[in-house]
């Protein structure tokens, strides 16, 4: 079922109130969002945990590029806020404790979706172009791992050792990629519908 214009947008809200209540009760003091279709990112507001759902409130932060399509989100250890640009296929940071946002232009375009930080640098899938993306922030140099044809990488999650493991949505595969050695394992999913 695709889910466009009014049940999309119910959906979006109906999710940013489920993670302010998972707020509320784990104790955690903000959830951060990004708004694909607005192009900004949002915060839930700092509330202290013991806070009713009256006295919360939402601060939402516009992306210098326009129409850009803020996609997946994480924040790393130091607080910074890290998210892609789906749209115009860009990386970007926000600082909260400044309010200033910082944007790479990601070299093999792609169409970026999930991002990942480990303390090494920024991970993230880029869709269109079947790459995994790394940036390091310290020098701002970028680096790309070629998938195979169709792969359309989409989440993933990097260890500390930095061995990324990822969904690849166009072949309903699971892979692990050693950046040190270039090395691509890759698990085809049971009633797989491509090969």
């Amino acid at each position: 079922m695709l889910l466009n214009g009014p049940i999309r947008d119910s959906l979006r809200h109906s999710m940013v109130v489920i993670l302010i209540l998972l707020m509320l009760l784990s104790g955690t003091t903000s959830v951060w969002t990004s708004l694909t279709h607005r192009s900004s990112t949002s915060t839930g507001a700092q509330a202290p945990a013991a806070s009713s759902l009256s006295t919360l409130s939402l601060t939402e932060w516009i992306v210098p590029t326009g129409s850009s399509g803020p996609w997946g989100i994480t924040v790393d250890s130091s607080g910074k806020i890290w998210f892609t640009e789906n749209a115009t296929s860009k990386l970007a940071s926000f600082d909260p404790s400044n309010n200033n946002f910082t944007e790479w232009t990601i070299p093999g375009g792609g169409n970026p979706r999930y991002v990942f930080t480990n303390g090494t640098g920024v991970y993230f899938t880029e869709y269109t172009s079947n790459k995994i993306g790394f940036l390091n922030p310290g020098n701002n140099i970028f680096y790309e791992w070629q998938l195979p044809a169709g792969s359309n990488p989409v989440g993933l999650y990097v260890e500390q050792n930095n061995t990324v493991w990822f969904t690849e949505s166009g072949r309903d595969a699971i892979s692990r990629l050693l950046p040190s050695t270039n090395q691509l394992t890759e698990w085809v999913l049971p009633g797989a519908t491509t090969s």
